[in-house]
């Protein structure tokens, strides 16, 4: 009950599930059927109790709550282990697709357990979800159109009310647990240099909207394929340069490309923003009608929703500049673009509760690590200490906060690698020996 009072609304602030689709049954529904999904749900209830009484007092009780995570854990992991094991014994048709979303609850329970003690040790998780899904396990028609017992179920006109078929429960798990793969994965390549695994699927996966990003990360589907590109991008400048084929047009023409489209999508969005909520710069008028917004609950949340998404799209250009140059902060592109996360991160700021912060970690960090002066450069740290002590010792954010450190403690200092480049997260990152996952 503590994982599903507390946790689970952690793991994803920014959800809100659907009345139409049975809410969050299908989560109760997946830990009551699958074993080590339950124990791993146990195990992330007792490490948020820990990590509170670690704050309160360091007694019996918080040495006891210690000793009951490693023991919830370890048995999730055994637990898996067997689970796994008898499930591809009695492998059939018919449970193929219960198996494969009780093993992607699993892994994205725990992918969230790494993330909330600090971050690391969470690529064996993902990198397994990715294979899952990148191979024809999951039926991408089942995934985007849902399946023909739901469709059924729809176009009955008696009047009759019915709880929900079990294939809308699988329908709905899918939806949101394959949302859950990719918002890891995308925002991913960052920390690891390399292209996401289901890129190609993207487009597939994403088309109709049944996979809605914005109601498990918080930004618009377009972002995650942008980002998802910036990072083959850089996967592709690496292993030229390490093959000594390297080619700057090549770098320049598909750069600019991804350059184009990811202005023309801030332009549409900027156009979205204006219509429903003017730009809040503390003139009577428009604090009048940023109030009236805020007081219309579909209209706050729409705003939230697209404020988030412009914060992604200017991050996403810092890490789009830092690709195509060698990450020197002192560019002007650069430069312009950590100043316009900055802008819509006050923005943000203005409309809804500082905590949606904590799902905002990706783009404080990108932009944070190249802000240039120390005005910016305490504004981004004041992002990250201003989520509270909770968020400290239960999440990543201190050590977002280091590789942020770290970053203009090197530019400071004049610091350059030996092939050129200036220091930018995968950098700091790299002098950690940690690849902090930044959701």
């Amino acid at each position: 009950m503590h994982y599903l009072d507390h946790v689970f609304a952690l793991q994803f602030r920014l959800h809100i599930p659907s009345v139409s689709t049975g809410g969050r049954g299908w989560l109760l529904w997946l830990l009551t059927e699958t074993p080590p999904f339950h124990r791993a749900a146990i195990s992330l209830g007792a490490l948020h109790q820990h990590s509170l009484l670690g704050r309160t007092s360091r007694g019996v009780h918080y040495y006891d709550a210690w000793e009951e995570l490693n023991e919830h854990h370890n048995r999730a992991l055994s637990e898996l282990q067997v689970f796994l094991q008898n499930s591809y014994e009695s492998h059939t048709a018919v449970n193929d697709r219960m198996r494969k979303l009780q093993i992607l609850a699993c892994g994205v329970a725990f992918i969230s357990f790494e993330l909330f003690r600090g971050g690391v040790s969470w690529e064996p998780h993902l990198d397994a979800l990715t294979t899952i899904l990148s191979s024809k396990g999951v039926d991408d028609a089942s995934v985007r159109h849902g399946s023909t017992t739901e469709m059924a179920m729809v176009q009955d006109d008696t009047s009759t009310v019915r709880e929900p078929q079990m294939s809308t429960l699988e329908d709905t798990a899918e939806h949101f647990l394959t949302g859950a793969i990719i918002w890891f994965e995308s925002l991913s390549v960052a920390s690891t240099g390399k292209a996401p695994k289901l890129l190609d699927h993207y487009d597939t996966l994403l088309a109709d909207g049944q996979i809605d990003l914005v109601n498990v990360a918080g930004f618009q589907n377009w972002i995650a394929t942008i980002i998802g590109e910036i990072g083959a991008l850089r996967e592709w400048k690496s292993q030229a340069e390490k093959e000594r084929n390297f080619s700057f047009w090549t770098l320049f023409e598909r750069g600019d490309a991804i350059r184009k489209r990811l202005g023309e999508r801030i332009l549409a969005l900027r156009a979205e923003i204006s219509q429903t909520l003017p730009a809040f710069d503390g003139t009577q008028v428009d604090a009048a009608a940023t109030y009236l917004v805020m007081a219309d609950p579909a209209l706050h949340a729409q705003a939230v929703r697209r404020a988030i998404t412009l914060v992604f799209a200017h991050a996403a250009q810092v890490y789009l500049y830092c690709t195509t140059s060698k990450s020197n902060a002192a560019l002007d592109e650069i430069i312009c673009s950590v100043a316009a996360t900055a802008s819509a991160l006050q923005d943000l700021r203005a409309i809804c509760d500082g905590q949606v912060l904590r799902s905002l970690v990706w783009p404080i960090c990108i932009a944070g690590c190249m802000a240039s002066g120390l005005t910016l450069q305490n504004f981004f740290q004041s992002l990250i200490e201003g989520l509270g002590e909770e968020a400290h010792v239960f999440g990543n954010s201190r050590n977002v906060l280091k590789v942020m450190q770290t970053c203009w403690a090197r530019r400071a200092a004049g610091t350059i690698d030996p092939k050129g480049s200036y220091c930018d997260w995968m950098t700091a990152m790299e002098l950690t020996g940690q690849r902090i996952l930044l959701v």
